[in-house]
């Protein structure tokens, strides 16, 4: 009996382990009509759940950020920064992809694809503190 129960723990831990959210970085299937890519100087607060694209570079400094929640397992995520044309500052970008990112876009600028997230939590200093995220769907 303690031997069936000790396989059945074992098959159910297997088949419950969590699932990764598959952002990947050439996706041929993103159809990149469907994206905005963003106007110059603009606010990320206009465009949270809308599907974008922009110049990033990879960042060179990781600066401090809000990580999101996932009931799927770690966050995998790569560091990037908008272009200067866009004014906008260093954000995640969420893929499971993040070594060969790192390796192929390492020092170019490059065009990302994703939707806009945003959370929201307490703040250092007190009050509340927002930050926006890219769920990554392609990189060229």
């Amino acid at each position: 009996m303690k031997n069936l129960f000790f396989i059945a723990s074992v098959l159910l831990f297997a088949y419950c382990q969590p699932t990764t959210n598959a952002s990947i970085t050439t996706n041929t299937d993103t159809n990149m009509e469907d994206y905005i890519e963003l106007p110059s100087n603009t606010k990320f607060k206009k465009w949270v759940d809308k599907k974008i694209a922009f110049e990033a570079t990879l960042a060179k400094m990781q600066y401090q950020h809000m990580l999101r929640r996932s009931i799927n397992g770690p966050n995998t995520y790569v560091t990037i920064e908008p272009a200067e044309k866009y004014g906008l500052g260093q954000i995640l970008a969420y893929t499971i992809d993040r070594d060969n990112i790192k390796d192929k876009y390492k020092g170019k600028t490059f065009t990302v694809y994703g939707t806009l997230g945003v959370i929201s939590g307490a703040g250092k200093g007190g009050g509340t503190h927002t930050e926006y995220y890219l769920e990554l769907d392609s990189v060229e």
